[in-house]
């Protein structure tokens, strides 16, 4: 992006610090896709999509500055592909027991069955072949214009290569700066109350009632749920949001207020 030589200082020592900062972003991380300074989302000449990652606003005193969108993390099953033959069955309505995220689990203890879904083979079976989950596109494309979109889901990271393949089959990648997978063996809820304690996330969208419960439970931090039978009815705090579709959660944050300034170092 060029800056004009008559731009205000500040406005010019803000943007060469974004530079920098997402230039050794994308060196230092192979999921971080292209982004653009104070721009609308659309689409590079190589065919990638362009990511919005700041916005231009002025402080009281009228001077301009470029200041960080919001992260917002995004769930991957229920949320943005479809459940195996619709039924999401594996929701958990357990608010009883606190996530612990200090317990870990390997792979070499779960039973030989859910050791073979995990191969490469198992995970092709499991993941490959699902469809999307409906206004899925749109959710997206909305939310990109006011959040940096990351996507936050309980997968293990051995599934990586799979999910990359579903989100490129579907056109649905370039709407993410970052994908994470639990990488720690943790379980579905301890693995996001960590990594949205860690990373400050105070927006999140998932479909499992434990992890809604348990996040807004956290800190005050809006969970939109996408409402399937097995997750309703239970005590939810307050900010937890059950809505039809992500295009719907997308569509409620545009009617907030403008979220608080992010200054960007």
């Amino acid at each position: 992006m060029s800056i004009p030589r008559h731009a205000p200082s500040s406005l010019r020592a803000d943007t060469r610090s974004l530079r920098l900062r997402w230039s050794m972003a994308r060196q230092s991380s192979a999921s971080t896709r292209s982004v653009c300074l104070n721009c609308s989302p659309g689409i590079t000449s190589s065919g990638h999509r362009l990511l919005r990652v700041s916005r231009l606003t002025k402080s009281e005193d009228g001077e301009e500055k470029l200041v960080g969108l919001p992260e917002m993390t995004v769930d991957m099953d229920g949320v943005l592909c479809r459940p195996i033959l619709g039924m999401n069955l594996v929701i958990s309505r357990d608010v009883q027991r606190a996530p612990d995220v200090h317990r870990t689990r390997q792979l070499s203890e779960l039973p030989s069955p859910l050791q073979w879904l995990d191969s490469k083979v198992g995970q092709g079976l499991r993941y490959g072949w699902r469809l999307p989950m409906p206004q899925v596109t749109e959710g997206l494309a909305k939310l990109a214009e006011v959040r940096r979109l990351v996507l936050l889901t309980g997968r293990p990271e051995s599934a990586r290569k799979a999910t990359e393949r579903w989100l490129i089959r579907h056109h649905l990648r370039d709407y993410f700066s970052e994908i994470l997978l639990n990488d720690r063996g943790l379980s579905n809820a301890a693995f996001k109350l960590l990594k949205t304690r860690e990373r400050g996330v105070m927006d999140h969208v998932d479909d499992d009632g434990r992890v809604a419960y348990f996040l807004a439970q956290d800190a005050p931090r809006t969970v939109f749920l996408i409402a399937w039978p097995k997750n309703h009815g239970l005590p939810y705090p307050p900010t937890v949001v059950r809505v039809q579709s992500l295009l719907e959660a997308a569509e409620r944050i545009h009617q907030r207020p403008p979220s608080p300034v992010i200054e960007t170092p």
